[in-house]
């Protein structure tokens, strides 16, 4: 409406305020969790004093409308769109980029992700839950604005502990970026405790590796780095086989192996050897 007016001969200068440093009035309302999750998006409040100023310096200006704000702009590494013009933010490069492909979405992974998934795949199923339970309180008693988790009830709502629908979609980017993945933004409604949390990310976002899978690799890497030598092998080959044997598997057959992938003519040699011409 300003720049209509302005632009039809009528001056106006609408001010779009940001946060001010007072305790009345719209911010009078706000919940130091509130405070905290502005501080985190960097905006910052205007003290009175700045305020006039701002103001002052908009009846000054030709613009009719006028966004008076504060950021931290250290806090800006990764900003919502709205703001990523006030920010330089380095340009994203795929690790594939020969291969045409795109660097993560923001919010959606990083090298934390990365060492999250290394160290879950070492671990059983309860030292995981737990591991991402942790993960899930600290992210919400951050978001809540809480100095620690001991408040926090795994069990309960959040929405019944603080929550609301703004610190549910931060909660949600949190996490998002924690695990690496894009969560739907129904993520809080659908799983409503720490607990149920915890349990959607170890199931559906970072399922565990096949069973005793990772066992094997260490396995593996434990036989490379043993000697060779021909009496060694044999007893390792023997033991192995003992170990398949009362585990149900059966080694695979050398013959079945030879005529599953044999050539006729090596099926004809193999004939004649064993059978005679």
């Amino acid at each position: 409406l300003a720049t209509h007016r302005t632009h039809h001969g009528h001056p106006t200068t609408s001010y779009a305020w940001g946060l001010w440093n007072t305790q009345g009035g719209m911010t009078g309302t706000l919940a130091q969790a509130d405070r905290a999750r502005m501080a985190r998006m960097g905006i910052l409040p205007i003290d009175p004093e700045l305020g006039l100023e701002l103001f002052d310096a908009g009846l000054r200006s030709e613009r009719a409308a006028l966004v008076p704000s504060r950021f931290d702009l250290a806090a800006l590494h990764d900003p919502a769109p709205l703001f990523r013009s006030l920010v330089r933010t380095p340009v994203r490069r795929a690790a594939a980029s020969a291969g045409g492909g795109t660097a993560p979405a923001a919010g959606t992974g990083g090298t934390d992700a990365t060492g999250l998934a290394d160290r879950l795949a070492g671990l059983d199923h309860e030292e995981r839950r737990t591991v991402l339970r942790r993960l899930v309180l600290d992210h919400v008693a951050d978001v809540l604005g809480h100095t620690g988790t001991d408040t926090l009830d795994p069990e309960r709502g959040l929405l019944d502990q603080g929550l609301d629908s703004l610190t549910a979609v931060e909660l949600r980017n949190r996490l998002g970026t924690a695990v690496g993945h894009r969560l739907p933004s129904t993520l809080i409604f659908d799983h409503p405790t720490v607990l149920a949390l915890a349990g959607y990310l170890d199931t559906e976002v970072l399922p565990a590796p096949g069973l005793g899978l990772a066992e094997l690799d260490r396995l593996e890497e434990l036989l490379l780095t043993l000697p060779t030598d021909g009496e060694q092998r044999e007893q390792l080959t023997r033991r192995l086989q003992e170990v398949l044997t009362k585990a149900g598997i059966e080694p695979a057959d050398a013959t079945g192996r030879l005529l599953e992938t044999a050539s006729d003519d090596e099926l004809f040699d193999f004939i004649d050897n064993e059978l005679g011409s």
